[in-house]
């Protein structure tokens, strides 16, 4: 999601782990300018995580996570992944 009410950037990613009630502090994964738009996440069978978005709608970004990265607290620098662009 976008945290920000004005812009659609930076992407980041909250958790919860009890249905919705409470969430973690946001965590960044894209911090660069630009529309970081229409994101969707799937856990796949080894449970690594995927999620695409659209870049400017220009293209399809990909980023895949560890779940095990998301227990640890946010770098100083946020970036729990780099993005694969996908070129349409």
């Amino acid at each position: 999601f976008n945290p920000s009410a004005t812009r659609r950037w930076p992407l980041a990613l909250s958790v919860s782990g009890d249905g919705g009630v409470t969430w973690t502090p946001p965590r960044v994964l894209v911090d660069a300018p630009g529309e970081h738009s229409y994101p969707a996440l799937v856990q796949a069978a080894d449970g690594r995580v995927h999620i695409v978005y659209s870049h400017d709608r220009a293209w399809i970004g990909h980023i895949e996570l560890n779940p095990a990265a998301l227990d640890d607290p946010p770098q100083a620098n946020p970036s729990a992944a780099q993005p694969r662009a996908t070129r349409r």
